[in-house]
């Protein structure tokens, strides 16, 4: 019987009392209906003051859209052949430093342009292949394509920015050097290749004096033990590689562009969500004036 008493009163202490967790539940719920009977007693008897804070919000973004340097952007999308991106990104972000810095004439010397079209040029961007600006933790990806963003407070400045971009890129030192000794093997292959196909012929000529009829019959015979096929054959081969070569001189660039400007036909900034913003941001600000104001006048009470 004690053993039986014993165990009833021990559970009876392991129940859980749910009445402090009920009372924060119900205490909770008090607040926020307290919360939003501010709130709506704010907008019904404070409605002047907010309105007059929403319109001067809708002022100021009216003034933004209507009074700020318009701003239009666009990106060239391009792929390094004699250097890294790692290369290309540090070599970009010297000129994002000087956009930052608003140095006009040290972007003018470094993109050789104009005074008046560096001054137009507000920002100057490298973004990675997924069109996002990597950061320092970010170790950049290579033999991938880039692109390089640009904001500008004139439309007509991107088309000179672009072939100045890729200018500053195909003319560094280090990419100068490395495309320089490509253009030094491939001519050398090139004259190499001259040289061979200048064999060739003589070497075709060679065998088509080498070639005699038959007596009596049909079909050819060869004076000397040379496969003319193999000969044509060869000499095809070695003037394919031979157009090749000079086609891959002709258009040797440290710097190809994959897809050119295209610039969006309306500014980036201002638009007309920032007015919005500007009126949805002093909205919110007057309504917590009012409840501030309706709480004070609900605490003097």
């Amino acid at each position: 019987m004690e053993n039986k008493d014993s165990i009833k009163n021990k559970s009876d202490n392991e129940e859980v009392d749910f009445e402090p967790l009920i009372a924060w539940f119900v205490g909770g719920l008090q607040k926020i209906g307290r919360f939003f009977n501010l709130v709506v007693s704010a907008l019904v008897n404070r409605w002047i003051l907010i309105l007059g804070v929403t319109l001067i919000g809708l002022i100021a973004g009216l003034g933004v859209y209507f009074l700020a340097d318009k701003k239009y952007s666009a990106s060239v999308q391009l792929i390094a052949n004699h250097t890294t991106n790692q290369i290309s990104k540090n070599i970009i972000e010297s000129l994002t430093r000087l956009t930052v810095d608003k140095s006009h004439n040290n972007l003018k010397t470094a993109l050789n342009i104009s005074q008046e079209q560096a001054e137009e040029i507000s920002a100057i961007l490298y973004l990675d292949q997924n069109f996002e600006v990597p950061s320092n933790e970010d170790t950049v990806a290579e033999g991938k394509p880039f692109f390089i963003y640009i904001e500008t407070y004139s439309p007509e400045v991107l088309n000179d920015a672009q072939e100045a971009l890729i200018n500053y890129l195909e003319f560094q030192p280090l990419t100068t050097e490395l495309r320089s000794r490509d253009e030094v093997e491939i001519t050398s292959k090139i004259k190499k290749h001259e040289i061979e196909l200048q064999r060739l012929d003589s070497l075709k000529g060679i065998v088509a004096k080498s070639i005699e009829p038959r007596s009596g019959g049909n079909g050819f015979i060869y004076g000397e033990p040379i496969n003319p096929i193999e000969v044509y054959k060869e000499s095809e081969r070695i003037f394919d590689e031979y157009l090749t070569l000079k086609s891959r001189l002709k258009t040797l660039r440290s710097i190809k562009m994959i897809s050119e400007f295209s610039p969006s036909e309306k500014p980036i900034f201002p638009r007309l969500r920032h007015i919005l913003f500007f009126a949805g941001g002093f909205f919110l600000l007057g309504l917590i004036l009012g409840i501030r104001v309706e709480s004070k006048d609900h605490s003097a009470a």
